[in-house]
């Protein structure tokens, strides 16, 4: 069994809606979760016999998702339809629909088509964080993270890679692939308006794995994408990027000081951790607590303990060497380890 279009364009309906549904004031609570809900139990239902082979790349993941979920409610109390759990119940809702639809031809770019045209409705809201340097960020009630600078970048860093990669790999010029490149550098704008370190940092990585091999095929969209760097330059528009870069280079974001801190909260408390609601961190250097780790591994153990970390390092560890070891030629091989590096360096950097 392959999802049909139905379910893969009432996902997208999904999604758009639980993102922008309090911008445009027609937020139904729970809609959007039913939907996903009842996708999830229907792509797991129909997958029937084939089950275990669909699932088996994402086991241990389904698995540190419900057990930090199982943790959270028997060790310390916390309510299953809280703001800290449902959205973790909707990523394992998610995360069974996405990697079923994955068996459906072209749907990585389809998706990610989606993201980008959700992602540009923020882009005319754009405000931006006057205290330390002029970070981007939606001046909209909008969900996805995308009010948050470091969301608004990991968020488009991801079209970034995935329409990068696409231009690369179009064996010839058409209308497609100049979409692709279009859009791949006006998410890359977005991305420097964030002055974002770490979603900078994977597209680079990204981008730059994904051309080792394709660097024949790849010189006339590289020398298209030199040369319109080259008028972004000259326009004097990347002066202002390379000067917010320069003064946050210099800048301790705070990870140095509070990961030492999470590290002895985790080895006070290794078996169940301290639950999400207690996991803001005193920094004595700062003279103040910082919400989140910063840091989906030590979110993880810090919240839930021994047994969904290790899950989810299984995880990365095995999506690591699945996605070196396979060289099975599908449409998703040149896809899979620039967005594995993406997405790690964006998991390590910021929470889940």
């Amino acid at each position: 069994w392959i999802p049909s279009r139905k379910v893969e364009y009432a996902y997208y309906c999904a999604i758009s809606y639980s993102t922008v549904a309090a911008y445009v004031g027609i937020e139904v609570p729970l809609l959007a979760a039913g939907i996903l809900m009842l996708l999830a139990a229907l792509c797991f239902v129909k997958s029937g016999a084939r089950r275990r082979e669909i699932y088996a790349p994402i086991a241990l993941l389904l698995a540190c998702q419900i057990g930090h979920v199982l943790v959270q409610q028997l060790a310390h109390d916390v309510f299953v339809l809280s703001d800290s759990l449902r959205w973790f119940i909707l990523w394992i809702f998610s995360t069974i629909i996405v990697q079923s639809l994955c068996l459906r031809r072209g749907f990585l770019l389809r998706c990610s088509i989606v993201l980008f045209a959700i992602g540009i409705i923020a882009v005319p809201h754009l405000g931006f964080n006057l205290d330390v340097v002029d970070r981007a960020r939606a001046d909209i009630d909008i969900g996805g993270g995308l009010k948050n600078p470091n969301g608004l970048a990991a968020w488009f860093g991801f079209c970034v890679v995935s329409f990068g990669i696409a231009a690369i790999e179009m064996k010839r010029t058409n209308l497609w692939r100049w979409f692709y490149s279009a859009a791949s550098i006006l998410s890359l704008l977005v991305v420097a308006l964030t002055v974002s370190r770490g979603a900078l940092l994977g597209c680079a990585l990204a981008l730059t794995v994904g051309l080792r091999r394709l660097l024949n095929r790849a010189f006339i969209p590289l020398l298209l994408l030199i040369c319109l760097g080259w008028l972004v330059f000259e326009a004097g528009l990347v002066n202002h990027f390379v000067g917010n870069y320069e003064e946050r280079a210099t800048e301790e974001t705070g990870r140095f000081l509070l990961w030492p801190r999470v590290v002895d909260r985790i080895v006070r408390s290794p078996l169940v951790g301290v639950g999400v609601p207690e996991i803001s961190t005193y920094v004595p250097e700062r003279g103040d607590s910082i919400s989140t780790p910063h840091n989906s591994f030590l979110f993880l153990a810090l919240s839930s303990g021994f047994v969904p970390f290790v899950l989810y390092l299984g995880f990365w560890l095995k999506a690591i060497r699945s996605s070196f070891s396979d060289n099975k030629g599908s449409e998703y091989t040149p896809f899979r380890i620039p967005l594995l590096l993406y997405c790690l360096v964006a998991f390590f950097l910021a929470d889940i």
